[in-house]
């Protein structure tokens, strides 16, 4: 019964636990999840992995600029 009312996020509640809804919280996590969603990495996520290498040695080749191999010869 715990985990159905503490743990449980219902989604006819919008995904909060009953005891949050009973206890008067649920507004306030609702809030909480549109200011992460309108900024994700305010939370404390670990930031969003860097390029491995830095941009000047990444070389982009489209159709046109693509150097001929000698098999497309």
């Amino acid at each position: 019964m715990r985990w159905y009312n503490h743990e449980h996020k219902h989604s006819d509640l919008k995904f909060v636990t009953p005891a949050q809804r009973h206890n008067g919280v649920a507004a306030a996590v609702l809030a909480q999840r549109i200011k992460n969603v309108a900024n994700p990495y305010s939370m404390d996520w670990p930031p969003p992995p860097l390029a491995p290498f830095p941009a000047q040695f990444v070389v982009l080749y489209t159709n046109c600029q693509r150097p001929h191999s000698a098999a497309h010869s």
